[in-house]
């Protein structure tokens, strides 16, 4: 139970054992300004956002399109994650790697048990969040490319609760200023009107 409210304690102890190569994330100690992007990121009120910005190779991915995402779901935080990046192939990958730790992680099956639910593809995977023993919530993952059609989303009663976007920006989208101009402009008119968080 601690873990629910320590993002921290949940990495090391799902992400951090050397016994579990394909799991081992968390090899280091944790760099402080990840404990900011985590207060950060759990002060945001529906509608808020944030940008983080850091140089390669410090696990922003890891921490924000993994971890944090993997955390509020498993504990039933969220009903409906939308995954963006730059391109449709790089947001499969990023549902993936969160589909093959509810998969695949011994941690996660220990603790949580089996917590895949009845979809299961490469677009879209429905993962049951709660604690164990609570009634489990069904959580709609689901991926975009910058660009695409994110108005309308819905799964049930929720639009997106979550949305992280993580590489958004690429020579697709931004090597000319009309380019950038118009990822704000699907940025700003869709997907933050369309998201709750």
């Amino acid at each position: 139970r601690l873990m629910k409210y320590d993002l921290f304690l949940f990495a090391a102890v799902l992400f951090g054992n050397a016994d579990y190569v394909e799991h081992y994330y968390i090899r280091d100690k944790t760099p402080e300004f990840h404990y900011e992007i985590n207060r950060e990121l759990s002060a945001l009120q529906a509608g808020e956002k944030l940008a983080v910005v850091a140089p390669r190779g410090l696990a922003k991915s890891t921490l924000i399109s993994l971890i944090f995402p993997l955390h509020r779901i498993l504990f039933g935080y969220e009903h409906f994650v939308l995954l963006i990046s730059e391109s449709e192939g790089q947001s499969k990958l990023n549902i993936e790697a969160i589909g093959n730790e509810i998969e695949h992680n011994p941690m996660i099956k220990e603790l949580f048990g089996n917590r895949m639910g009845d979809t299961w593809g490469k677009e879209e995977k429905i993962i049951l969040g709660g604690m164990p023993g609570d009634k489990l919530i069904r959580c709609l993952v689901k991926i975009r490319g910058t660009g695409q059609k994110v108005r309308g989303l819905k799964f049930g009663a929720y639009r997106p609760t979550l949305t992280d976007i993580d590489d958004g920006e690429g020579d697709r989208n931004s090597s000319t200023p009309m380019q950038r101009e118009q990822f704000r402009r699907w940025l700003n008119g869709a997907v933050i009107p369309g998201s709750r968080s």
